[in-house]
């Protein structure tokens, strides 16, 4: 038998690309399908790209926001006030949650990247924003941050951070095309997928296709 995990290289791929079919089979009312999209997208149990994919959608289609410009600052700032909001409140949730048996409710391994993100701070200073600080200058190279933005910052410093964003040319500004932009920098406040071969290859077929899904 051949394994879902097999095929995809991780659960956040595969819930990512539960998450594509999800959007558009809801879109185009196939509701079925959509079932059986929401089934695996919940069965993962990939809880920052569910929480990422909600905050999208309220984004793209509550304020109906197409600007790539504009997705782009909204994604940032709903998502840096959860992030904030998460990590301020780490210690409360994970003593809340401690005895939680359930895989969506364990706050265990965030409360685990708020101290990964201090370690791996104590090794910058405000100058490294521009010019990143090389790996044989850090303490212990092997500690990420678990976040693709901070990395991206750290390794390539604010303008290779923006130069990264101005890589992905939106030619169709619909509803499809803007959602899974914004919903990948969502998603990167939570897990550091830009190490992600897979990942970026899904990134990029939902994009830059021509094709109208709805």
């Amino acid at each position: 038998s051949i394994k879902p995990f097999s095929v995809f290289s991780d659960t956040t791929v595969f819930t990512f690309f539960c998450s594509i079919y999800l959007l558009i089979f809801f879109k185009q009312k196939k509701y079925f399908w959509t079932l059986i999209a929401l089934l695996g997208f919940l069965l993962s149990g990939t809880r920052s790209f569910i929480i990422a994919f909600i905050l999208t959608y309220f984004i793209i289609y509550f304020f109906k926001i197409r600007s790539k410009f504009k997705v782009f600052i909204s994604s940032i700032i709903f998502s840096t006030t959860l992030y904030i909001f998460l990590i301020s409140f780490s210690n409360f949730f994970n003593q809340l949650f401690a005895e939680s048996s359930s895989r969506y409710l364990l706050y265990g391994t965030f409360y685990g990247r708020y101290e990964t993100i201090l370690r791996r701070l104590e090794d910058f200073e405000l100058i490294n924003i521009l010019i990143p600080l090389k790996f044989d200058f850090l303490s212990d190279p092997n500690l990420t941050f678990d976040n693709l933005h901070l990395t991206l910052v750290a390794n390539f410093g604010i303008v290779g951070y923006m130069l990264f964003w101005k890589f992905f040319k939106i030619e169709k500004h619909d509803e499809i095309t803007t959602f899974f932009f914004s919903y990948i920098i969502i998603c990167g406040f939570f897990a550091d997928i830009i190490y992600s071969f897979y990942m970026f290859f899904l990134v990029a077929i939902v994009i830059f296709s021509k094709k109208k899904y709805a």
